[in-house]
């Protein structure tokens, strides 16, 4: 589920936009960033997934069980680090349907004390911080696992070409 097509978000980003516009900023660059980690985190499991069909052609050597090791806890982190969105993106929807339920009942001014207790700049920030360095690690990961597969795939052509 992409936050900005959540109803709810949507209506509190509308909400914030007519009534705090720089909150309401803030508030949609921080869905902006959630549902691009998102899409990172999606796309580090597509590239992963490339890497193991290459494994599975491979014969069993010692490399090719390093190189499944680290696929695996790879796997491992993407996976985590996608329950820890998808924790975050029903938070902020929950919050976002509570805000606009808030203002429906007392009026414009629950949306201070929203925004306040929401704390979006922190919130973006620390989520920012977190999932920036755990996409840098599994980056770094996924090069490494590029840079040995393709290091296999060379040495395996050099093997047909001498049988």
């Amino acid at each position: 589920m992409e936050l900005q097509n959540n109803e709810a978000v949507q209506e509190f980003l509308k909400l914030l936009m007519e009534n705090m516009p720089s909150k309401g900023q803030d508030y949609s660059t921080m869905l902006w960033q959630v549902d691009g980690m998102a899409r990172q985190l999606e796309q580090a499991l597509n590239e992963l997934q490339t890497v193991k069909q290459e494994l599975g052609k491979m014969q069993e050597n010692p490399v090719k069980r390093t190189v499944s090791r680290i696929v695996q806890s790879v796997e491992q982190k993407i996976h985590a680090l996608q329950e820890q969105l998808s924790v975050v993106k029903d938070t902020i929807a929950e919050h976002a349907k509570q805000a606009v339920e808030s203002v429906k009942q007392t009026g414009i001014s629950a949306l201070d004390k929203t925004v306040s207790f929401l704390g979006i700049g922190k919130a973006l920030n620390a989520i920012q911080e977190d999932l920036n360095r755990t996409m840098a690690d599994t980056a770094k990961s996924i090069e490494k696992i590029e840079t040995i597969g393709h290091e296999l795939r060379s040495v395996g052509g050099h093997l047909k070409n001498a049988g």
